[in-house]
This record gives structure tokens, C-alpha cells and sequence, in this order.
């Protein structure tokens, strides 16, 4: 087990208690962040808050996300709803996190920006409120005879985290 310090938390991570593990796999940790809705300092949708010294470390493509409010959810967030379990199988889980998953975060959050409009704030809270589900029952729900991914919606559930050259932001928001 390899704690990746405190830019990224991994499911294995020793700062977790037991309590906390079953409030992030229900996804209830974010709650209190509706109170920062409600008083208008973040959005629904909209990039994440970003630890301040990733800030500074991405900074030239962490700038436009910087224009806007942050939110609770956006395609990045969906496409890495499960990303201590990902980290959790990686080695290295700061380098990955730093090379890969933060680049694919940001570049996905900047594309939605780009294309944003209010059908598409609701597509990506309506499939946010599926990714709250646990991903247990979604997948069963979900599961074919077939054992390969429908569409980019069941994709989430059951695949790893790829590249930003072949996943989009269109892909976790219906445009694709």
C-alpha cells in the first residue's frame, strides 16, 4: 500500500476511518458541499475545487476552469466517480495521478466549458444521480448477456480510466 500523499486518496488510504470508507462508497461525503451551493459560492455543475498547489502545478491549464464557480459534478468527475479504487491497483498512485488522471480531468472539464448549455448541465446531473447509486446495483442493473459495455454510461461502472484521446466529455454527457 502506497499513500499518494494528500493531493489524492486511494481506497487503501491510512487517513480513511471506517465511517469515511462507507460515507465516499455511498457518495454522501459530498453533501455538505450543497451548503456552499445554496449560498452561491459553488455550482451544480461545474469543475471541481482543485487542492491549491495542483492549482499551481497545472496552472496554465487550470486557468479557464479558474473563470468559473466551481461545481459538485461535471464529466470529469463522473468518468472518475470510482477513482480510489483506481488509484488503489496503481504503484506509483501520486506520479499516475499528476501524468494521467490530471491532465484527463482537466482537459475534460475545460471541453464541457466549452460546450456547456443548460441540457447539458441536466444530462450530467441526471447521470450523476445514477453514479450515486453504488456501482454494485448499477451494474446489475446495467448487465447484458454480453459481457462488454453498451454505451459510455455503462462504460463508467466497468472500465479504467483511459486517456483523454479517447474519451470526451461528449462521451459522459450524451453527445457522442
Amino acid at each position: 500500500m502506497q499513500n499518494a500523499g494528500h493531493t489524492c486518496t486511494s481506497a487503501d488510504d491510512p487517513r480513511i476511518t471506517r465511517a469515511g470508507r462507507w460515507l465516499r462508497w455511498l457518495k454522501v461525503d459530498e453533501l455538505p458541499q450543497l451548503w456552499n451551493v445554496l449560498r452561491g459560492d459553488m455550482s451544480l455543475v461545474g469543475p471541481r475545487p482543485m487542492v491549491p498547489e495542483l492549482t499551481l502545478e497545472f496552472r496554465q491549464a487550470y486557468m479557464p476552469l479558474l473563470a468559473v464557480r466551481p461545481g459538485l459534478t461535471d464529466p470529469a468527475t463522473l468518468k472518475y466517480c470510482r477513482e480510489d479504487e483506481l488509484l488503489a491497483h496503481v504503484p506509483d498512485q501520486a506520479n499516475y495521478y499528476k501524468a494521467i488522471l490530471m491532465p484527463d480531468k482537466l482537459a475534460l472539464s475545460a471541453t464541457y466549458l466549452e460546450r456547456a448549455t443548460v441540457w447539458t448541465d441536466f444530462a450530467v446531473l441526471a447521470r450523476t444521480a445514477i453514479a450515486l447509486v453504488p456501482h454494485t446495483w448499477v451494474l446489475q442493473a446495467f448487465r447484458s448477456e454480453t459481457t462488454e459495455p453498451r454505451d459510455a454510461s455503462e462504460r463508467l461502472f466497468v472500465e479504467p480510466a483511459q486517456s483523454a484521446e479517447t474519451d470526451t466529455a461528449a462521451e459522459y454527457i450524451g453527445w457522442s
